[in-house]
Parts: structure tokens; C-alpha cells; sequence
């Protein structure tokens, strides 16, 4: 198995699918943006996992207000165990390396992400990251699926 993680490019998402769970997100993000993958490429924020030249993540970072930032991403149909253990990883690096990424600009004193409130393996791989749960949720979707925000303190 080869992996590698790379700068973000739009061909990246060509054939991708995401895990079950995020399936409904997937397409909420996809509708009305057709651009939204060169857009993403664009901003320079985002990277990808891939093994064996496939995509498994893809994991961006997004600016909030009062220093903070949304973490975000999704995870592919086919991800296996040991993908999953290097993008454990991978992510927590990435995380503990924004003052670096940020060199020259104001660095995010915490970041935040949303896991699904049916989904437990969710909130387990959050707080193996190192975040917490906020006691906030949301219907982010409109749907009923309510959402739990997560922080991580940097």
C-alpha cells in the first residue's frame, strides 16, 4: 500500500465516494456548486489523503470569527484501517502545525468540527483528536439530523 497527502487539487474528488454516513452532506455540499472543488483547490486550505492513488480524505480548514476555524472533511466509502490510523495521525500533525501553516497571518486559537449525534464512531475519533464536545447542536441539513459541535484549543 502506498499512501500519500497532498495539496488539495480538483481532480482528487474524480470517482470519489463518501463513507455511508456522509453520504447526505456529500450532496448538500455538491448542490448548486459545481465549482466547488476549484474553489477549493484556490484557497489552498485543504489536502488530500490517497492510497494507492485513490482517494480516502480529504480535510479542509476554514476561517470563523474571534480567532477561530471549521475543520471539515469527508472520508471515503473504501477507507480502511490503516488509512484510517495515518489520517488519525495526519490530521492531529496538521492540527498541531497550524502556527506553521499560518507563518504571517493571524493563527486560529481553536478550531471546531461537527460530528452527527447518531453516529458514536464519530465522537470517539473526535476526542482521539483532541476535541471536546460543546454541548451545542444543530440541524445544519434541515433534515432532523442533528449535528454536535466539537473544539479543540490550539
Amino acid at each position: 500500500m502506498e499512501f500519500e497527502i497532498h495539496a488539495f487539487d480538483s481532480d482528487d474528488m474524480d470517482d470519489f465516494s463518501p463513507q455511508p454516513m456522509q453520504e447526505d452532506e456529500y450532496k448538500c455540499l455538491l448542490a448548486g456548486n459545481n465549482d466547488i472543488w476549484e474553489w477549493l483547490q484556490r484557497r489552498n486550505d485543504t489536502i488530500t489523503m490517497t492510497r494507492d492513488g485513490e482517494t480516502v480524505l480529504v480535510m479542509g480548514i476554514m476561517p470563523l470569527p474571534d480567532s477561530g476555524a471549521q475543520v471539515w472533511l469527508f472520508l471515503a466509502d473504501n477507507i480502511d484501517a490503516s488509512s484510517m490510523l495515518l489520517a488519525t495521525r495526519s490530521i492531529d500533525a496538521v492540527l498541531e502545525g497550524l502556527d506553521d501553516a499560518y507563518s504571517g497571518h493571524e493563527c486560529p486559537k481553536w478550531v471546531q468540527t461537527v460530528v452527527r449525534q447518531d453516529y458514536p464512531q464519530g465522537k470517539r475519533w473526535a476526542k482521539m483528536l483532541g476535541f471536546h464536545p460543546t454541548n451545542q447542536s444543530e440541524d445544519l441539513l434541515g433534515d432532523g439530523t442533528m449535528y454536535e459541535y466539537w473544539v479543540r484549543y490550539i
